[in-house]
């Protein structure tokens, strides 16, 4: 029989190489898996944070909004997360270029300097085995213009010239521009220049000795800014470029050619839109506008009722050009005789704007209302339309002109010799020049079919008018007794202007439309 010994204690294993007790044999297992455990602890404290899922920015990209990034995902366990925006350009291949830093933290409030620079985050993770740094994508910076560099004013500030005012330069989505001009004095006191409110200004004769200033709106769908250009030295006087050269007048509107070739045009507001043209001569009828730019072409503005203002495109170069009643007739090196187009073809067409087939060459043609004349190249006048009262028939011993008009129910020339003649209906006087007139430098006349006044200036620079005194109220025939010595005349249906010596411009009569209102830059 086997003894059996009962003891407390720990058991003991009996082998091959001595006794183990079952403890020692526990505790090594459990060594081992912490060891395991530490292991791999370690391992991962060694691993450096890498990207799951990109960092996202939510909110608006407009000035004035909060963006807000948050921390993405990551595996290797980041212990600490740090945050900066960055403002770039945009690269040419769609990606980003030139990135500033401009703030830390996780959200930023977008200001106007960041405006058409596109933003982005940048979110770094770290442990203690190191940080990688990822950025997001990058969105455009919208809002209102914010300026970058402020409007300028481009020309010489002298009287009766023009300057020009550039946008200045702003950030942001593309934006329309609006100017208001100013005149001020030497101290902080400014008035606005009335009616100057585009990119062009021609600059009042009142001005002078004044600082010119202008503000510049840009707009946008998400605001509006306004900038002043630094005031310019003070205005001069005027000078030779941009004296006066050449007045027409319409029913409605009067425009003016100076030296530097600049037109103007004021009266009704369909007629003062003049192309952005340099000028050598301008024509004024009832209503429309033309004139022949220093490159030769003519061009046309106003109204266009009957297609007076839409000049054939095979004209070619022209060398005179005149605005009728609802049409516009001119003759140059391609069309070396006359040529008309517009025209009410079924209503009051007595064939003025049908050239005769053997007028020939011309240096001058003149359209009227229902008749047109015109100088033939050996000095002859040639006259067709309506043929009332004898319009159309110049005298037979009239001979050689240097000019012709057709005025309502008259036609009139000055001869090589500088008298001034008249045909046509005279039951009103305006057939008959005054007796005293003498030569005459230039000549004009205006009205309507039934009445008519003729203008002249003489050789001394006198303004003489006569005809048909219909327009008793504002009559053309009451010419200004303080008008001086003048250059040249034009007539209109009720109104009349003159060119001054001096370079301005006088005008009197009708002025329901503001015609004869003339702007303060040109007068004398």
């Amino acid at each position: 029989m086997a003894l059996v010994v009962v003891a407390s204690g720990p058991a003991t294993v009996a082998g091959a190489y001595g006794a183990t007790t079952a403890s020692s044999a526990a505790g090594a297992a459990t060594s081992t898996a912490t060891s395991a455990a530490t292991k791999s602890a370690a391992e991962a404290a060694r691993q450096r944070p890498a990207l799951a899922a990109r960092p996202t920015i939510t909110g608006s990209h407009q000035v004035g909004s909060t963006l807000r990034v948050d921390r993405g995902r990551w595996t290797g366990k980041p212990t600490r997360y740090a945050f900066a925006w960055d403002a770039c350009g945009r690269a040419a291949t769609g990606g980003v270029t030139g990135c500033r830093q401009i703030g830390t933290g996780a959200s930023i409030r977008l200001k106007p300097a960041q405006l058409g620079r596109s933003v982005r985050a940048r979110v770094t993770a770290a442990n203690a085995a190191g940080s990688r740094a990822v950025p997001t994508n990058a969105g455009p910076v919208v809002g209102a213009p914010a300026l970058l560099a402020a409007p300028t004013i481009n020309g010489a500030l002298r009287a009766g010239g023009s300057v020009t005012a550039s946008t200045g330069e702003w950030a942001g989505t593309a934006a329309t521009y609006t100017y208001a001009w100013r005149s001020c004095d030497t101290g902080a006191g400014c008035t606005p220049l009335t009616g100057a409110v585009g990119e062009r200004l021609v600059i009042p004769v009142d001005t002078v000795g004044r600082t010119i200033t202008v503000d510049v709106t840009a707009s946008n769908r998400y605001g509006t800014r306004t900038a002043s250009s630094a005031p310019r030295p003070a205005v001069e006087a005027r000078d030779a470029s941009a004296r006066v050269v050449q007045v027409t007048v319409g029913s409605v509107q009067a425009c003016a050619l100076t030296a530097d070739h600049l037109v103007r045009c004021w009266g009704a507001d369909a007629t003062t839109d003049v192309p952005q043209s340099a000028f050598t001569s301008i024509s004024a009828g009832p209503a429309h506008t033309c004139g022949i730019t220093t490159g030769g072409t003519a061009r046309c503005w106003g109204p266009d009722g009957y297609g007076e203002t839409v000049v054939p495109t095979d004209l070619g170069q022209v060398t005179t050009i005149s605005s009728g009643d609802n049409y516009t007739c001119a003759a140059g090196v391609r069309t070396p005789t006359a040529r008309c187009w517009g025209g009410r073809r079924n209503v009051s067409n007595f064939g003025q704007f049908t050239v005769p087939d053997d007028l020939g060459p011309v240096s001058q043609v003149d359209a009227g209302e229902i008749h047109t004349c015109a100088v033939t190249t050996g000095g002859a006048a040639r006259c067709w339309g309506a043929d009332f009262f004898g319009r159309t028939a110049p005298p037979a011993d009239l001979g050689t002109v240097r000019s012709v008009i057709s005025g309502g129910p008259v036609s009139c020339a000055v001869t090589t010799a500088g008298s001034a003649r008249c045909w046509g209906d005279g039951g009103d006087g305006q057939r008959e020049t005054p007796a005293d007139l003498g030569p005459v430098r230039s000549l004009d006349a205006g009205g309507s079919l039934g009445t008519a006044h003729i203008c002249a200036v003489t050789v001394a620079g006198e303004t003489r008018c006569w005809g048909d005194p219909t327009y008793r109220e504002d009559d053309v025939l009451d010419v200004p007794q303080d008008l001086g010595p003048v250059d040249s005349v034009a007539v209109g249906v009720a109104s009349g202007c003159v060119v001054t010596t001096a370079g301005g411009v006088r005008c009197w009569g009708d002025n329901r439309w503001g015609q004869s209102d003339v702007p303060a830059e040109l007068r004398p």
